[in-house]
């Protein structure tokens, strides 16, 4: 039965890829391993070594979202970009914490829910601050599924044609020495090894992404991982995650899901409405400011920015400078959002005793 699931879980991930949806090797494998764990047919379960290698793989693969173009344009446009990065982290983290009071969520699970990083690294940032793994992907996922439906109506408002449905590139494709992919082979083994021996939050992908890049800057950088591997990485973290569903899990999304789609609509509404003011401050069309504006992934937003023909340098720029700062500043964001509203809860307790 176990191999079914392998089977069909490779399957679903290359029926998604040729779909053009992104992680595609994550989302087709969470939805089979999903569907197998809540009608209770056998799951596969990694050990923590696999699946912490697996998280470090996509942290070595961070540390190429950032080019010297992004870099530029963030110098050039540096206050309008921060603002916006500061805005939705903001914006997020009160979304997270009404999530967390109306329905009732873990703090740290409404958080990393509500928070604008790409969908695999929060899912993967989600185990190791103790979130409810389960629930973070649903949020992430049911959010970007409303982005590609409101891109795809803002970019016929916008008069964008798209461009035959090339992806963006993430990382510079080169033909890599050999030793420059044993250089981000160890720094993955490193960033799993410490993510089993030490509970630093988010560590298996901080480490990895932070020593690629001074590997970079001392002269032998890493190489960005071959599809298969990217893939392969993907693949174990769907399997994991998708394990983890049950039906007291489907019992809960149906509980929260009214909470969840009405987050999601309010955060795409002010999105536009910060594309709107960007327009003007960046002299971008539309299309460009709102995938700039929009919490979707990286990776999501690039493809959708390449298709259709937008300033993809630009948005680029932003969602790399968004996707590391919440990397960096989100399991200490939510840590201490989480300390203080479990404090009110005890002094509320206290106060109506």
């Amino acid at each position: 039965m176990k191999g079914v699931l392998i089977l069909l879980a490779v399957l679903s991930g290359f029926i998604l890829s040729r779909l053009g949806l992104p992680a595609s090797f994550l989302t087709g494998p969470l939805l089979v391993a999903a569907f197998f764990a809540v009608t209770n047919r056998p799951v596969i379960r990694s050990n923590l070594f696999i699946y912490r290698l697996a998280q470090s793989v996509i942290g070595v693969m961070l540390s190429f979202t950032i080019t010297a173009k992004s870099l530029q344009t963030i110098v050039a446009n540096w206050f309008p970009v921060v603002t916006l990065v500061v805005t939705m982290l903001a914006l997020t983290t009160l979304i997270g914490v009404g999530l967390r009071r109306f329905a009732n969520l873990q703090a740290g699970t409404a958080l990393l829910g509500a928070l604008p990083g790409g969908a695999g690294e929060m899912i993967a940032m989600s185990d190791s601050i103790g979130a409810d793994v389960r629930l973070v992907t649903v949020m992430q996922y049911g959010r970007l599924l409303a982005i590609l439906a409101t891109v795809s109506v803002v970019g016929h408002v916008a008069g964008a044609q798209p461009g035959g449905g090339h992806h963006a590139a993430l990382a510079p494709i080169y033909h890599a020495a050999p030793l420059n992919y044993l250089v981000s082979t160890v720094i993955a083994l490193i960033g799993a090894l410490v993510g089993v021996r030490f509970r630093i939050p988010a560590g298996t992908m901080i480490i990895p992404a932070i020593l690629a890049a001074v590997a970079g800057i001392l002269g032998i950088p890493a190489a960005p991982w071959p599809p298969l591997i990217m893939a392969s990485a993907y693949l174990v973290l769907g399997l994991q995650i998708g394990g983890n569903f049950d039906a007291g899990v489907v019992a809960q999304l149906r509980r929260l899901g009214w909470f969840i789609l009405l987050s999601n609509l309010f955060l795409l509404g002010v999105s536009a409405l910060l594309a709107v003011c960007l327009m003007p401050l960046l002299k971008i069309d539309l299309l460009s400011a709102y995938l700039a504006a929009t919490p979707g992934g990286l990776d999501s937003v690039a493809a959708m920015a390449t298709d259709l023909k937008a300033d993809a340098a630009l948005i680029l720029a932003v969602h790399s400078l968004r996707l590391i700062s919440v990397v960096i500043v989100g399991p200490y964001l939510v840590q201490f959002v989480a300390e203080r509203l479990n404090r009110q809860s005890v002094n509320v307790q206290n106060s109506e005793s």
